[in-house]
């Protein structure tokens, strides 16, 4: 990720604060939860805290490649369809 396009999204974050909570405060809350309610559960030698992060961030990592594409203003419709691949 270059240096100008990190700038960019954190400009873009902290113009509205609100986001903030579904970003930062909302993923840690959840984790904080799962961990407490699996927190002595194993899953082989891996503990369930351990697995549940390393799912998130799975999640946090593809979630944004299988959204739908930011419709275009100059042509009236979606610039095309999202995609998971």
């Amino acid at each position: 990720m270059s240096p100008t396009y990190l700038r960019l999204e954190i400009v873009r974050v902290l113009r509205v604060p609100q986001l903030l909570i579904f970003t930062v405060v909302m993923p840690v809350m959840l984790f904080l939860v799962f961990a407490n309610l699996f927190a002595d559960n194993r899953l082989g030698r891996v503990s369930a805290m351990a697995y549940t992060m390393q799912s998130m961030a799975a999640y946090g990592r593809s979630a944004p490649r299988c959204s739908p594409p930011p419709r275009s203003p100059s042509s009236g419709g979606s610039a095309g369809t999202g995609s998971c691949s």
